[in-house]
């Protein structure tokens, strides 16, 4: 998801994190593992629950709409990490509400962004679809809030994960020519990793080159991202009859779900029932 680091120019990722104030917008893959996989196991868990509810109930008495919508913002990580895909975008279409209630285009552009990830990760495409559309037509008319197109960019991994591989491409081209306008602007490293899953999607790529892009994932990857990149990388190598390798993949997508907040679980399981399907059908 979008967060304030992602927003400041360079390509160093490491330096963006160390530098990057908490805010609205951030995200704080730190504060995850310390919820833990369930998103209630341990007290910082419960911790970080009571500190939370706490802002938002001083935030809503004194009527401090800034700091409520960066609560309610950093809420949405405890509902991702404990699965509860209704919370996390109810808390979402709250934070958009409040930045347009501001004059805030950032926060509405963050929480579209965030809506459709949110849909897209929990197998969702059609309901993605329209928050999606609306975070790419704000990037094109406010690139002060988003300097990179990571509206553009989900769309791409969007049409990864459905197989549709000349819309994919096209996507990519509109990518690179919005990089292209914007001189020293760049993909991120995590960023670079899956706009590389998305080209690779389109073509026979070697299993050498799927192994390299695991290294830089495992290396780069944020949040539920790896779980994305083997799966999606599974599910191109099933399209063009790598049955065997797909399903080790999905098995190892399920593994690593189980240590890493996420709301993928489910849609991974699907994919995994399709590839054994296609197994057993060989």
């Amino acid at each position: 998801m979008l967060r304030l680091a992602q927003m400041v120019e360079g390509n160093d990722e490491g330096e963006r994190e160390a530098s990057a104030e908490p805010c609205p917008t951030e995200r704080r893959p730190q504060t995850w593992r310390s919820i833990g996989p369930e998103g209630q196991t341990g007290e910082a868990g419960c911790l970080r629950e009571e500190v939370l509810e706490e802002c938002i109930a001083a935030c809503t008495e004194r009527g401090d709409k800034l700091h409520l919508g960066s609560a309610i913002n950093n809420r949405r990580n405890l509902w991702v990490a404990r699965g509860d895909l209704a919370r996390a975008l109810e808390d979402q279409e709250h934070f958009k509400r409040l930045g347009r209630e501001l004059g805030m285009v950032g926060w509405e552009y963050f929480a579209e962004h965030n809506q459709g990830e949110l849909y897209y990760q929990a197998g969702d495409c059609r309901a993605a679809e329209p928050h999606i559309a609306r975070a790419m037509e704000l990037e094109r008319n406010h690139s002060e809030v988003a300097p990179r197109p990571w509206g553009l960019l989900l769309w791409a991994r969007v049409l990864a994960y459905e197989g549709k591989d000349e819309q994919s491409l096209q996507a990519l081209q509109a990518i690179r020519q919005v990089l292209a306008e914007r001189p020293g602007t760049a993909l991120s490293l995590s960023e670079l990793v899956l706009f590389s899953l998305v080209e690779m999607t389109t073509r026979p790529a070697s299993p050498e080159e799927w192994q390299a892009l695991q290294a830089r994932s495992d290396a780069c990857s944020m949040e539920q991202e790896p779980l994305e990149v083997l799966e999606v990388q599974a599910l191109a190598r099933l399209r063009r009859g790598e049955c065997q390798a797909s399903v080790a993949l999905l098995e190892e997508a399920l593994r690593r779900a189980e240590h890493i907040p996420t709301i993928m679980r489910p849609r991974l399981l699907n994919s995994l029932q399709s590839g054994l399907a296609r197994l057993r059908g060989q």
